[in-house]
């Protein structure tokens, strides 16, 4: 009999927190591992439906790099200088991601003291970012154009994006005391799309660059947001509307802004009924209400499937030895959906895994029944030829 197996499901890497002024790119353990992954879906970056972490694991992970590096110091574990950095770097990471950003940069000074420029990119681009996450954008600037001097295509140039974001934030902030969301409301004459234009940066560049933050940094953030809806909408040659641009997205991208910065609801909800104006058929529009209430029903789902991820972890948390491992086993190279609640994986790891599970089921099967058939011969010769081979 072929064995009957059943496909688990999928979840997703996380970091729940309070939405910071801006957001960037980050660097730890897990970002080479999802380098390798196909990009989610615009749309499931924009309500969080992409492999991340809970606030429980990067507990855990602060907790368990600490451990390591404590017993290291006290020559209970060895560990190279390689090795230390990268658990100095998971530890900044995880303090940021828990909103504990004073600590994250007292990590970044240590590893610093203890392994001098071993990993020294990951250094600046780290401290880089914690310091625009805590709204020090000059300050991050600097280690951010020293992360560039050092490695200027890490992360698949991500960073230079980032830069020209801060640059742009600082430029529309201006001297006010906090940042002005959004940062170019509906009658600016100009966006994120159009600053990036005029400094020869083409949108798929930009938005490649802002998603890729999204991912690793804070994809709550409203001014990624806000810059994503800028690029999904806006022509970067004109600086207008273009018909062949994906307006729902964008519309969905500045209404999640508005739902992460409440302050700014409704500047957000004008941003996005610009691209929608024309998205019908007869060029009326749609229904504006009703495609709110579609993107609320895609948070609920995201919501409910996250639910799932942190019941994992919090297993894995307490009784495995490598939870890391857990989540990579289980998710693998995951490629979510919005509107997929089928709870299967969806990825090319879990479908060559079917189908190798499949061919083996299908040949011991076949190597059973012929393993039985020769059993049986055998014995049947045997009774044939009691004394083994005819002598004739």
């Amino acid at each position: 009999m072929f064995a009957s197996r059943s496909l688990a499901g999928l979840a997703a890497l996380s970091a729940l927190l309070l939405v910071p002024p801006a957001s960037a790119c980050l660097w730890d353990t897990d970002t080479l591992w999802q380098e390798r992954q196909a990009w989610p879906g615009t749309l499931e970056l924009i309500v969080g439906k992409f492999p991340r972490h809970t606030d429980e694991f990067y507990e855990h992970r602060v907790k368990d790099r600490q451990s390591k590096l404590r017993l290291h110091a006290a020559g209970e574990q060895e560990m190279t200088p390689e090795q230390r950095a990268a658990a100095w770097d998971d530890l900044a990471v995880a303090l940021d991601k828990l909103g504990r950003r004073d600590e994250a940069l007292a990590a970044l000074d240590r590893k610093q003291a203890d392994v001098g420029e071993v990993g020294a990119y990951e250094t600046a681009a780290n401290r880089g970012t914690v310091l625009i996450h805590a709204g020090r954008y000059e300050e991050g600037l600097k280690e951010i154009d020293r992360a560039l001097a050092l490695n200027p295509d890490a992360h698949f140039g991500r960073e230079r994006i980032q830069k020209l974001l801060v640059e742009y934030l600082l430029e529309r902030k201006g001297d006010a005391e906090k940042v002005p969301l959004p940062l170019a409301p509906s009658d600016a004459e100009t966006n994120f799309a159009v600053f990036l234009h005029k400094r020869g940066v083409s949108i798929a560049e930009g938005r490649k660059g802002v998603e890729g933050m999204m991912r690793f940094g804070d994809y709550r953030s409203p001014v990624l947001l806000e810059a994503l809806g800028d690029l999904l909408s806006t022509s970067g040659k004109s600086g207008e509307i273009d018909g062949s641009l994906p307006r729902r997205l964008a519309g969905r991208a500045y209404l999640a802004a508005g739902r992460a910065a409440p302050e700014a609801r409704e500047e957000y909800r004008e941003l996005a009924v610009r691209p929608l104006a024309w998205q019908s058929e007869d060029g009326k529009g749609i229904d504006f209400e009703d495609f709110s209430q579609r993107l609320e029903r895609e948070f609920a789902e995201t919501e409910a499937w996250f639910e799932k991820v942190r019941e994992d972890e919090e297993l894995w948390v307490a009784v495995s030895p490598d939870p890391d491992a857990r989540f990579r086993e289980k998710y693998g190279v995951a490629v979510l959906r919005v509107g997929d609640t089928s709870a299967r994986p969806n990825s090319l790891q879990a479908q060559w895994s079917a189908k190798r599970s499949w061919a083996l089921d299908v040949a011991v099967g076949v190597g059973g029944a012929l393993t039985i058939a020769a059993i049986w011969g055998l014995i049947a010769w045997r009774r044939r030829q009691p004394n083994g081979w005819d002598a004739n």
